[in-house]
């Protein structure tokens, strides 16, 4: 399995540790945290996003620290966007822990697209939705577990989206990291 994967300046670079006794393998997901390249490292879903139009992608000069992603909908639209890349996973052993910096007002889902090995997609898995309603930056972060993934997916796509409703939010300093569980 390949060590590093690119998605634009996505960069999976493994580390090892421990926790709780047991192995873990670490792979850092990092990207063009900044969103500078809005759409260069991260796609629009354009299909979903033909079906119920209304809201837009684009780059914002006013993010923490130069540009962010900015995604703004009205009532009836539908957002969403993935990763370019497709990253290896394993069901069995993975977890993986994402983080982004928020602010403005609406609602939006993260989580991943997955697919199978003939790279077909084989399902959506988001958290719930994640309410904002700030003019400062906040922090969000999330656990997911692979084990909670349907179907038997080998891949996955980063994925954000916003449902219908009226939002007008911004990203920034986008992580993530992939655990895996080492077998002794």
């Amino acid at each position: 399995m390949k060590r590093l994967i690119a998605i634009g300046t996505i960069a999976l670079c493994c580390t090892f540790g421990l926790a709780a006794g047991d192995s873990i393998e670490t792979t850092q997901i990092s990207n063009d945290n900044s969103f500078d390249k809005v759409l260069q490292y991260w796609r629009a879903n354009q299909g979903q996003m033909k079906k119920r139009p209304g809201g837009a992608i684009t780059q914002d000069p006013g993010g923490r620290n130069g540009s962010c992603m900015r995604i703004t909908n009205t009532p009836a639209g539908f957002v969403a966007l993935y990763s370019a890349a497709l990253i290896p996973m394993d069901k069995k052993t993975d977890t993986f822990k994402l983080s982004l910096w928020v602010c403005g007002k609406g609602a939006f889902r993260i989580g991943f697209y997955s697919y199978d090995a003939k790279k077909k997609y084989v399902s959506s898995e988001l958290e719930g939705a994640t309410a904002v309603d700030s003019g400062e930056w906040i922090r969000k972060e999330y656990t997911i577990p692979a084990s909670k993934f349907r179907g038997a997916p080998e891949y996955v796509r980063i994925a954000i989206e916003v449902n219908p409703g009226t939002a007008d939010l911004r990203f920034d300093d986008f992580s993530g990291v992939r655990e895996t569980r080492l077998v002794p």
